[in-house]
């Protein structure tokens, strides 16, 4: 799993009081993998005008508490279905927008995802999840 630039501040700035946690993320899948300094609009997803980003709500009803650094998301995500075939789906991103806006934290599926005509991709409830491990933290003087 990786962070942006943008979700890195974002993280920091909820940590420290500085920023809201956002009620709503966005759950984008991608044919590549995001870059750090990567935009929500620049992601490369499914050109089917049948898609979009699934809302991705936030807090204890929507996450199981953090143990070991990983929280699971407890609800199934579940996509439109597929008006034309999609390119091979490898890689999530959570954006902070159901369109445009700005890339936080992205991962790899474990088995990309080849979604064909009148198929749905369904993500199952706690097989989707974040975690932190071994942060680095510096004190800047």
């Amino acid at each position: 799993m990786g962070m942006t630039e943008y979700g890195e501040s974002l993280l920091l700035n909820c940590i420290l009081g500085i920023s809201d946690i956002p009620a709503t993320l966005y759950l984008a899948v991608t044919t590549r993998e995001p870059a750090a300094d990567e935009t929500a609009s620049t992601l490369s997803e499914p050109s089917d005008p049948d898609y979009a980003r699934q809302s991705i709500g936030t807090g204890s009803a929507n996450w199981t508490t953090a143990e070991s650094g990983i929280s699971l998301y407890t609800n199934d995500v579940e996509f439109l279905t597929a008006s034309q075939d999609w390119p091979i789906i490898a890689y999530w991103a959570l954006t902070s927008a159901a369109t445009d806006g700005d890339s936080i934290v992205w991962g790899k599926f474990d088995t990309p995802q080849a979604i064909s005509t009148g198929q749905k991709l369904t993500i199952e409830a706690e097989s989707f999840g974040l975690s932190v491990s071994s942060p680095e933290a510096s004190l800047i003087v």
